[in-house]
């Protein structure tokens, strides 16, 4: 039973040494806002304007080792949708070859990035005209002409959402990608 015991004991402490002594950090204007560690699913946008995602495998000398992964949803011979995982190998890339990592979306993206207005604006403006022509009204009437503007202006509103709600982080000034190492000799 001691020796069981003492296995056990050994396994335990085996696993509190298993850390990583490096990792890569994601700042915005020098605070930290996101970690990653080898095993995270890890998404960017090199140089070139590719797109790569997979696995972290590990970080040595400002590069990363990605077992690359594409994961997509098909539909089996039923119509239901099924997760289909393509592992396409192993890959290093430097730190500096990355230009861009997707932005987490916070909330519901409709209301944020301004395609509820836009859809909105203009779906009144169709309507509208569809109106007008079937009711023979004149559409560039006075009392018309203002709701098209109000309707119009709604849209440029959620454009101007659009264009101030990014899908991406692009590396530069205000957010940097930067590989921490600890070091372990003493």
């Amino acid at each position: 039973m001691k020796q069981l015991l003492l296995f056990f004991l050994l396994i335990a402490c085996t696993a509190a040494f298993t850390q990583t002594n490096e990792w890569m950090v994601l700042r915005k204007r020098g605070v930290s806002v996101k970690t990653f560690f080898p095993g995270n699913f890890i998404a960017f946008q090199l140089n070139n304007y590719q797109w790569i995602e997979g696995n972290i495998t590990a970080f040595r000398n400002d590069s990363i080792f990605l077992s690359q992964l594409r994961i997509q949803i098909l539909y089996n011979a039923w119509g239901l949708p099924v997760r289909d995982t393509v592992n396409m190998g192993m890959l290093v890339y430097r730190i500096n070859e990355i230009y861009a990592l997707p932005l987490e979306q916070k909330g519901v993206t409709a209301f944020n990035n301004g395609s509820l207005l836009q859809v909105a604006g203009a779906g009144y403006i169709v309507l509208n005209a569809i109106n007008s022509a079937i009711l023979h009204d004149p559409f560039f009437s006075t009392v018309n002409l203002a709701r098209i503007g109000i309707a119009a202006g709604v849209f440029m509103i959620g454009k101007t959402m659009q264009w101030n709600h990014p899908k991406k982080v692009i590396l530069g000034k205000k957010y940097k990608l930067e590989a921490i190492k600890v070091d372990t000799t003493r």
